[in-house]
């Protein structure tokens, strides 16, 4: 197999970002907010102001201070930089696009059909069930998508409901969001998609984005992007039929009495990346997951069709952007008509920023130039990619690179040019982007992991898959690629200090110790008793008994012990045939106790042994989790006779970490659902008043009438349910203390969420209990989305 996102040819967008590299650097201040709340400062370095008539359209380049993710593709500005100039609305797919278009199959999107339930009921007996199948085959649409907006300093977030109309689940801002729509028939053409948007802020403004609703573009080409992703069928892969709008960029201002207009104009570019593609398999035999070959990620290539911005008109002035001659070295060949996506092919037509140009009246202005170079892998950590995805010598290597700011250099209306900005970073290496070096939100740990299932247990002492990856975050690996200073032109600078995110958790995790081992057939005796063994405590215990060849060719050599209290019980009991292993984890009460063993066909050097070791508790007490928070800030003057002031920033309350973990992943959970529990299943050979079989709405627990249930657990290498997608940061802190040499300090306290702020275990769940018992507090699967939480991250005092 080769690349693909899933096993049929349908494409399943809720496993991959269809969003560009420059559209995403501008969600990324949306989903992550920039606030003492998320420890993230602001740094931003202003270009220029466009100004026509009521309308003020700022051009400046932020930087987001979160921390790079593994997975992160640079925008064109250069890595964790965004070029704030004009605005982009861009989306989230959740299920299938909201206008049902999705490979020729969508029959009902959730925009265009009034939500999932506008047709029931249909007529048929069991309506229901025919809507339930159509959304598992990606037919029918449950959820509406999600979509980000960053324009002109506002940011949010929006999505539509059942009667089409658009609901803002962030940002206190009174905004009117309108549509360029029209329902055409289902299919892969262009024209089914939402064309355009118009926002309009509460002074009157309106915002023009994508396809006006008549006419065309003066010039340039539509500000729309496209995402393609691969799919693998009978054929072998191929690239996706859909023609799916994933970015809408901004194209017109205007003000609230169309007096004054400004203009923004594009160019195209077409560029692919590649990433990892992580779908849940369902798994009955958790005992064997290892040898069952469980791999629940398969590559995947997103070719995308987009754009750049190509000037900002206006009749004071225009501002040109000017891209590299050079294509980036960080992107591959984006020809998806007629290319083979296994085949990776240089790039060709996706650049760098060169220049913004600004001039007023035919005058040249100022001249921004910019300066990158790359970012190249960490070789010392670097852990081969899994050859068994890499079929047709498929060699990757675009994704080892990610472009890097160097330094911005003014050059004034005279052409003289001013000293530039600079930029420097934490290390100079970063991971590849298909990299499984990845912590519990993405972000590196420098871990040579070679897949991503992260180790899991059962009833929490035995390991289920003792090769998992090490998944838990890690300092200071998540820093490289962090920006941690800024020279100005004036001379001076400013240093950023950064540390890692703490979360209030308080975190039972357990250390095997070696106790003691025991022996039976090394000096020719068939057995041999062991008295007078001590186990101290109530504790778990590990008994790893091994069994050597039988020798002289011969397998008639089995192996057991047991362990018996005072009063001549059998606590405990094992076996283990010729070469071979056997493991269990067992409670055994404080005593003294006699180990009795015994092996057949026993001749000296061979035997059999027992080994004990002790699962030690320890506490963890608020673990660092992944991305960056702001330590200090140093504002070194140009003048040497200048002290400099330190900004140091605190995230602590009563001497415990303040961090409010929201996402924290489910690795492996056992499968309940309310509605199984409480409607049952209905088979095509029963009828709707068939018994319910699922008590409680269990799937890891036998139905009644059924000797086995169903399946054992879900696991994932992500969170198998949804993380907290529409409030994006994985972490909030509710108390933050700002303090300055000299001049005391500020305390910050902002709203958390109930939901999360008593949850104090793990920092990610990967135990799963194998009671059979059906708890309700297991979670539901699937999950409804998590509701948005208008308080969460505001100021309290």
């Amino acid at each position: 197999m080769g690349i693909t996102t899933k096993i049929n040819a349908q494409t399943d967008y809720s496993k991959v970002s269809i969003a560009s590299p420059n559209a995403a650097a501008l969600g990324k201040f949306v989903d992550v907010p920039v606030n003492y709340h998320t420890g993230i400062p602001q740094i931003n370095i202003p270009i220029y102001t466009l100004k026509e008539g009521s309308i003020e359209l700022p051009i400046s380049l932020s930087y987001h201070a979160g921390g790079i993710k593994v997975a992160e593709t640079a925008s064109w500005v250069g890595t964790g930089w965004a070029l704030n100039a004009g605005g982009v609305i861009t989306r989230t797919i959740r299920g299938i696009a909201d206008e049902g278009a999705n490979s020729a199959n969508g029959a009902h999107g959730y925009f265009a059909n009034y939500g999932l339930y506008n047709n029931y009921p249909n007529g048929n007996i069991d309506p229901f069930r025919e809507h339930d199948n159509a959304v598992y085959k990606g037919t029918e649409d449950a959820e509406p998508d999600l979509f980000f907006f960053n324009f002109n300093g506002h940011t949010g977030q929006f999505y539509f409901n059942d009667d089409r109309s658009p609901i803002l689940v962030s940002g206190n801002e009174d905004l009117k969001i309108d549509y360029v729509w029209q329902r055409t028939a289902v299919g892969t053409s262009e024209s089914v998609n939402i064309q355009g948007f118009t926002i309009t802020t509460n002074d009157g403004t309106k915002y023009f984005f994508g396809k006006p609703s008549t006419g065309s573009i003066e010039k340039g080409v539509p500000p729309i992007e496209m995402s393609f992703p691969t799919v693998q069928t009978e054929l072998g892969t191929s690239v996706a039929l859909d023609r799916i709008y994933s970015s809408w960029y901004l194209y017109k201002i205007e003000s609230a009495d169309q007096s004054d207009v400004v203009k923004l104009f594009y160019e195209a570019e077409s560029f692919s990346t590649f990433s990892w593609s992580y779908f849940p398999p369902v798994t009955n035999d958790i005992a064997n997951i290892n040898a069952s070959g469980i791999r629940p990620y398969s590559l995947s290539r997103m070719y995308v069709k987009g754009v750049r911005l190509a000037e900002i008109v206006s009749s004071q002035g225009n501002v040109v952007f000017t891209a590299s001659e050079q294509a980036r070295q960080d992107l591959a060949n984006g020809n998806f008509e007629g290319a083979n996506p296994e085949i990776e092919l240089p790039n060709t037509e996706a650049k760098a920023l060169k220049e913004i140009v600004v001039s007023a009246n035919k005058q040249v202005i100022k001249k921004m130039q910019f300066n990158t170079s790359y970012f190249n892998e960490d070789e010392a950590n670097a852990v081969p990619l899994p050859t068994t995805l890499l079929t047709n010598g498929l060699k990757i290597g675009t994704d080892k690179k990610r472009l890097k700011l160097e330094s911005v250099v003014e050059v004034g209306s005279d052409g003289q040019a001013l000293p530039p900005y600079r930029f420097d970073y934490f290390s100079n290496v970063l991971p590849r982007r298909l990299s499984f070096a990845i912590d519990h939100w993405g972000f590196y740990n420098a871990a040579r992991n070679t897949n991503v299932l992260p180790i899991l247990s059962k009833d929490t002492y035995t390991i289920i898959n003792k090769d998992g990856a090490n998944r838990d975050s890690a300092w200071p690996a998540m820093q490289n690629g962090a920006l941690t200073k800024v020279t100005y032109p004036t001379g001076g600078f400013t240093n950023f200090e950064f540390e890692a995110n703490q979360a209030k958790v308080n975190a039972l995790r357990y250390n095997l110790e070696y106790v003691n081992s025991y022996w039976v057939g090394y000096n020719g005796s068939y057995i041999l008793d062991w008295p007078n063994v001590t186990f101290t405590g109530d504790e778990a215990y590990e008994l790893m008994f091994s069994n050597t060849d039988c020798g002289f060719n011969t397998n008639l050599c089995l192996a057991s012990y047991r362990i018996i209290d005072s009063k001549g019980n059998v606590v405990a009991s094992g076996g283990a045939d010729p070469n071979k292993t056997s493991t269990m984890v067992k409670n055994i009460p404080p005593g003294t106790y006699t180990i009795k063993m015994f092996r057949d066909n026993s001749i000296t050097t061979k035997g059999a042994t027992l080994t004990i070791s002790k699962f030690k508790p320890y506490s963890v007490l608020d673990p660092i989790v992944g991305g960056l928070r702001i330590k200090t800030i140093t504002k070194n003057p140009a003048n040497e006779l200048q002290q400099p002031i330190t900004e140091r920033y605190s995230y602590d309350d009563a001497n415990r970490s303040s961090g409010i973990l929201y996402d924290r992943p489910y690795y492996i959970s056992a499968i309940r659902n309310t509605l199984l529990g409480l409607l049952g299943t209905v088979t095509p050979s029963e009828t709707d008043n068939s018994p319910n079989r699922y008590i409680g709405g269990c799937l890891n627990i036998a139905p009644v009438g059924m000797t086995q249930p169903p399946v054992t657990a879900i696991i994932s290498p992500v969170s198998s349910l949804p993380m907290q997608n529409v409030q994006g940061n994985h972490i909030g802190y509710k108390t933050v203390t700002v303090s300055q040499d000299l001049n005391g300090s500020s305390v910050y306290r902002y709203f958390g969420s109930s939901l999360f702020e008593n949850n104090v275990e793990d920092v990610a769940y990967r135990n799963l209990s194998s009671s059979s018992y059906c708890d309700p507090k297991i979670p539901n699967y699937p999950a409804a989305p998590l509701p948005y939480n208008f308080e969460r991250g505001e100021l309290q005092a």
